[in-house]
């Protein structure tokens, strides 16, 4: 705030990463400065639009973005994103994965992503909805926002894809494990042993609290809630990434998933990111992330016979 009592601040919005505002003692506010102005010019972004739907006495709030040059009437392949936390929350302004979100609906697809039970920003009561419940109650959340899309006509059934990083990933492993809807699927640092997990990660008292017991206290519980215990189910076309200096999520999650798969002869692929940690979708080596992206519209595309052109 300056003298006059003029404020200046960055915001974002849907159809703009920052900008620098100033607001007027009367309360106007106008742009000061648009550093992505020459971009969007040049790039139509992807509309969004809000959606609500019940699930399980809790009101889901979801969005879904729309690919440029959207038609109504048309059927689009559909690409679900699961955010980790649990405990965050997305929103439909620009996030960290954001760029992903927008590189996807330029391939042509509707992205549907969602804040199920566990993200914050609903009170106390919604984030903790799914304490020792990770995988069904939200499995339950995210479909029902896919059944919706399906019902409206937007999105067609024979082309959807599923992905999420960290606890998104959990659930991606976790929901091919016990649905079949999805013709391709990424998981990306994800959890898929509860058991192991707790003695590798660098924060295991969070495991604790999550399952509400450790694996000397109760590991046959851990195991039903692992998507690993789930894997003959698994028959879903499944890309696994990680990276070797993940220490949130250690790698050895992504290699007992990917060696479990093999073994069964299911198709899947590993793919390891080297000097890469936990945060590779957001700080990442620039290298790294353009490839990420291209790695994973590929696999969504071999899988929905999807056509697209190459990120570049």
């Amino acid at each position: 705030m300056d003298p006059t009592g003029r404020v200046v601040f960055t915001a974002a919005t849907t159809q703009d990463p920052s900008a620098l505002y100033a607001r007027e003692v009367d309360g106007v506010v106008h742009v000061l400065y648009k550093p992505n102005r020459t971009f969007l010019e040049d790039h139509e972004l992807g509309e969004i639009e809000r959606i609500q739907y019940p699930s399980d006495g809790h009101l889901i709030e979801g969005w879904v973005m729309k690919p440029p040059n959207y038609e109504s009437g048309t059927k689009y392949p559909l690409v679900v994103e699961i955010h980790g936390g649990p405990h965050v929350q997305w929103t439909p302004s620009f996030p960290s994965m954001f760029h992903e979100w927008q590189t996807l609906a330029h391939q042509g697809y509707i992205v549907f992503f969602c804040n199920p039970r566990g993200a914050d920003g609903y009170g106390e009561a919604f984030m903790a909805a799914n304490w020792k419940d990770w995988g069904p109650g939200p499995t339950r959340d995210v479909l029902r926002g896919v059944d919706e899309l399906i019902a409206r006509g937007d999105v067609d059934a024979e082309r959807m894809a599923v992905t999420g990083g960290s606890y998104g990933g959990y659930l991606t492993a976790w929901i091919i494990g016990h649905d079949q809807r999805f013709k391709a699927a990424v998981s990306q640092r994800g959890v898929y042993n509860l058991i192991s997990m707790r003695g590798t990660t660098d924060i295991p008292f969070f495991n604790d609290f999550e399952s509400g017991f450790t694996p000397w206290e109760n590991i046959n519980s851990l195991w039903e809630q692992s998507p690993l215990a789930h894997v003959p189910n698994m028959h879903t076309p499944l890309l696994i990434e990680h990276s070797e200096q993940d220490y949130r999520v250690p790698m050895e999650q992504a290699e007992q998933l990917f060696q479990a798969l093999v073994l069964l002869k299911k198709p899947v692929e590993l793919l390891r990111w080297p000097r890469e940690g936990h945060e590779i979708s957001r700080s990442g080596e620039p290298r790294h992330r353009l490839q990420r992206l291209q790695r994973m519209i590929g696999w969504f595309d071999r899988y929905t016979k999807q056509i697209t052109s190459r990120v570049s």
